[in-house]
């Protein structure tokens, strides 16, 4: 199909779409290429269109970019009510109308690599009526509480265009370590191959070796930590999140929304609760990421009230005593240490 529409609000994944459509740099070096972009030029797009239409001067194919069609549509308000709507640009419509006959020799790709048009809107429809459309929505992954089947799917895809066999064990790591944070998934591919060569297996200590763990990874870590009484290795995993920058009130957000789903866990074992009771309790819905959870508050004692009191006086210290984060930070672990070591 000579015409393609790409748009969503995942940049990453959209990029890559873009590359895979113009083949490689190989590939660009053959073509005509013209690229435009709504965002700096927002009127453009006659230019671009007329650009699709025109034959290549020395034959062959003809290739034409646009980037940010989002900038034809529009948000406004209703004359009748508060309620916003999409207005689509009369004249983008017009123009957009005119492509439909799109020659074979174009390849007419548009994207917006930051929003997506709607579905109900003139723009869209008209251009759904003559391009391949495709939507890509961020994987909104959190390991202790998201599905996580398509980011699987991505991930196996990525391995096998890397040449690589991503083991059940590796992937497990890499999502407890990265998340949905696509780029650096990516990178990590690129990496192992580096690493271990084409073809190599990649399982939980290839990538425990080369990829540092994100900051949900670190908090269910620290919590473990804490949990068997390891001080030194609960400070270890703070020092570690505080160098990769992660902001203090972010750490000690975490740090809490983990603790309460312990306690949640905790109060429903007590009283006999099946697994699934506390799934649906903590929103830990991975089978194996709440295998390794559920160990915790077996191992993390000691009264959670009094637990709160530590996360909340140091909330008040981060936000208003002038204290210095980090130290703030260390005493709340140490007194979360303390208080659980007192339980045991």
């Amino acid at each position: 199909m000579p015409c393609h529409l790409i748009h969503g609000t995942d940049e990453y994944r959209i990029a890559k779409r873009v590359e895979e459509l113009l083949g490689g740099a190989k590939l660009l070096t053959e073509m005509n290429l013209h690229r435009f972009d709504l965002e700096l030029t927002p009127d453009a797009f006659l230019q671009a269109a007329e650009c699709a239409l025109t034959p290549p001067f020395m034959g062959g194919h003809r290739v034409v970019l646009v980037a940010g069609v989002g900038r034809l549509e529009r948000r406004v308000k209703s004359a009748h009510d508060d309620e916003e709507k999409t207005e689509s640009d009369p004249n983008a419509v017009e123009v957009a109308s005119k492509l439909k006959g799109l020659p074979d020799y174009s390849l007419l790709i548009l994207y917006d690599r930051l929003r997506k048009l709607d579905g109900r809107g003139k723009l869209y429809k008209t251009f759904s009526s003559f391009c391949k459309v495709e939507e890509f929505k961020p994987f909104f992954f959190d390991p202790l509480a998201a599905d996580n089947r398509d980011l699987e799917s991505w991930l196996r895809e990525r391995a096998e265009a890397y040449e690589l066999k991503l083991k059940p064990s590796g992937m497990r790591e890499l999502i407890m370590r990265l998340g949905s944070d696509l780029r650096s998934v990516d990178m990590e591919m690129g990496k192992f191959r580096l690493a271990y060569g084409t073809g190599a297996e990649i399982g939980a200590s290839q990538v425990a070796e080369l990829t540092p763990p994100t900051i949900t990874h670190s908090i269910f870590n620290l919590c473990d930590s804490l949990g068997q009484g390891k001080l030194k290795a609960a400070l270890e995993f703070l020092h570690g999140m505080l160098a990769a920058k992660s902001p203090p009130p972010y750490v000690l957000t975490m740090l809490a929304r983990h603790i309460r789903n312990i306690a949640i866990a905790k109060s429903l074992i007590d009283h006999g609760a099946e697994d699934s009771d506390i799934q649906n309790a903590t929103g830990i819905k991975n089978r194996w990421v709440f295998d390794r959870f559920i160990l915790q508050p077996r191992r993390f004692r000691g009264n959670y009230a009094k637990a709160h009191d530590i996360l909340a006086e140091c909330d008040g210290q981060l936000k208003s005593s002038g204290m210095d984060p980090k130290t703030a930070l260390e005493l709340c672990i140490i007194r979360l240490w303390a208080m659980a070591g007192a339980a045991r």
